[in-house]
């Protein structure tokens, strides 16, 4: 059962829109080896704009992804979009 989830938004870097666009359909396999990720979707919300939305069966997977993503904070080609 699935009890919680995320929402990542991300911005390309200038120049960057293909190249994180190609890195998350190439994140497909790795997600689907996470044992603890339930569903997993790759959102292109329009211009430089993306998402990743993630749900899982706990907390403990949740926080596995969001360190995963902290991880990933610096990639080149994205910045995560924070809000207050």
């Amino acid at each position: 059962m699935v009890t919680t989830g995320l929402i990542v938004r991300l911005t390309a870097k200038a120049g960057k829109v293909d190249e994180l666009a190609a890195f998350l359909r190439d994140a497909l396999p790795l997600v689907q080896d996470e044992p603890d990720t339930s569903a997993w979707f790759a959102v292109a919300i329009g211009g430089a704009s993306f998402a990743i939305i993630d749900a899982f069966p706990d907390e403990q997977g949740r926080q596995a992804a969001l360190r995963a993503y902290v991880a990933a904070d610096s990639a080149p080609c994205a910045s995560p979009t924070r809000s207050p």
